[in-house]
């Protein structure tokens, strides 16, 4: 059993991961921006760590901790962005993260268990999935931030010895998930018409419990190698197998239809949805094998049961929830 620190404990992840660790016995707190939260997921305690930057006081926050799960981001948003808004990713995740390992070395804490994205990778797969063993090859700033913490994170690794894993996921989802699977969603439930019969690629995903089922594996492992490792549920799917498969789970009929392929991205960059129609199009597969390997770690749930459950959290909270 061991004393855990939960950056972003009240977040998406966060409620998933703190139930896991719970059902192990782990002694956890977390960190929130809401300064009206004294409680998170749990009831576990909370302190307000209100900004992520070089500047952040740590000190009291971590003391005492075993291990840290650090999920608290400036998370990937499409469209353009302002100068100030692109400088924030640099902020948060990179010199926010770097200040936070140093904290934790000088502190005592054992290890350090860091959520990336596999678009450190790239943005999309051609003849096989990413490993860990792929140069990195980040195409935006919210990957360059990602990798550039990466590279902070070695660093400190290697001068003081903090255990270190890093986990690269593709998207992330499940209840109280936001954002763009979110939106999917209610395109279906809605029965919006969706050019993607054309589309015939395949995608990993990762279901938040899967995720949460592998930090607390990390966390568990006594005996652990400082690497990178990537997730996913073990199953890559195509857009419109994904669109069909919630369609059935909630009960209705998806109106997925047919237009060449290059029709559809003429039309994207007429309208200047190129980026969203490049994500639903591009492939982007993962290998998990080395966790599996050498961890002893597998997904508890599979694609199907994720997105099952998902749809019903969804049917039962997620389309009354306006936030």
């Amino acid at each position: 059993m061991s004393k855990i620190l939960v950056t972003g404990a009240s977040g998406f992840v966060g409620h998933a991961v703190i139930k896991s660790l719970r059902e192990k016995g782990h002694v956890i707190c977390g960190t929130t921006r809401d300064e009206t939260a004294k409680r998170g997921p749990e009831n576990i305690p909370l302190y307000l760590v209100p900004k992520l930057d070089r500047d952040t006081d740590w000190d009291n926050v971590i003391i005492g901790a075993d291990v840290i799960i650090h999920l608290a981001a400036r998370v990937h948003e499409m469209g353009k962005q302002t100068n100030s808004q692109q400088q924030e990713y640099f902020t948060v995740n990179e010199e926010g993260t770097e200040k936070l390992a140093l904290a934790a070395a000088e502190a005592g804490v054992k290890r350090l268990i860091f959520i990336s994205t596999i678009k450190v990778n790239g943005e999309k797969t051609c003849d096989r999935p990413f490993t860990e063993d792929d140069e990195p090859n980040p195409k935006d700033v919210y990957s360059i931030s990602k990798s550039n913490a990466e590279k902070s994170l070695l660093r400190i690794h290697k001068n003081t010895g903090l255990e270190l894993i890093i986990l690269r996921v593709p998207l992330v989802y499940g209840p109280r998930v936001k954002g763009n699977f979110y939106s999917l969603l209610w395109a279906c439930v809605k029965r919006k018409f969706l050019p993607l019969k054309s589309i015939k690629n395949f995608r990993s995903f990762l279901y938040v419990e899967n995720l949460a089922s592998a930090i607390t594996k990390c966390v568990s492992e006594p005996h652990i190698e400082s690497k990178i490792y990537l997730l996913s549920d073990g199953a890559d799917i195509s857009t419109t197998k994904l669109v069909e498969t919630i369609s059935a789970f909630l009960g209705v009929r998806h109106r997925v239809f047919y237009i060449p392929i290059g029709l559809l991205f003429w039309l994207s960059r007429l309208f200047g949805k190129l980026e969203a129609v490049e994500r639903l199009t591009d492939s982007l597969q993962v290998d998990s094998t080395l966790i599996r390997e050498e961890l002893d770690w597998s997904p508890p749930f599979t694609l199907e049961e994720g997105l099952e459950r998902t749809v019903q959290w969804f049917n039962e909270h997620g389309r009354y929830d306006k936030n």
